[in-house]
């Protein structure tokens, strides 16, 4: 296995343990389909965490519907409550309290360092 390939499955391997099932299976599953605005959601969610592999993984996904799942990344920019509730809502899904405060603690660090008026995608990477 080269080094991308095992930094991919660690990464989603990581990820997967955090995520609930049907999110799981979205990200894991070679022909699970799903609305577009759940791609956006997990790629947002695996930028913010710092899985860029993940976030790769998911643009390979999507591909030959890249134009959609843009438009629904674009969307997002200027609306940071729509990835703030999306963050909140994995966050609230954690099953281990610990890994769930852990991840938390990760997200009010970050949210405090962004531009909430001027929020682009860019903040979050």
């Amino acid at each position: 296995m080269d080094k991308h390939s095992k930094k991919l499955e660690e990464e989603t391997t990581q990820f997967v343990y955090l995520l609930g099932v049907e999110d799981g299976r979205t990200l894991i599953c070679e022909y699970q389909p799903r609305k577009m605005r759940d791609y956006a959601r997990l790629a947002v969610l695996s930028l913010i965490m710092g899985y860029k592999a993940v976030f790769a993984k998911i643009i390979v996904k999507v591909e030959t519907d890249i134009q959609k799942f843009m438009s629904e990344l674009s969307g997002l920019n200027g609306n940071f409550g729509i990835v703030d509730g999306w963050m909140n809502d994995f966050i609230n899904s954690i099953s281990q309290e610990e890994f769930r405060e852990m991840t938390r603690c990760y997200w009010e660090e970050r949210k405090a360092k962004i531009d909430r008026e001027n929020f682009t995608l860019h903040c979050i990477t």
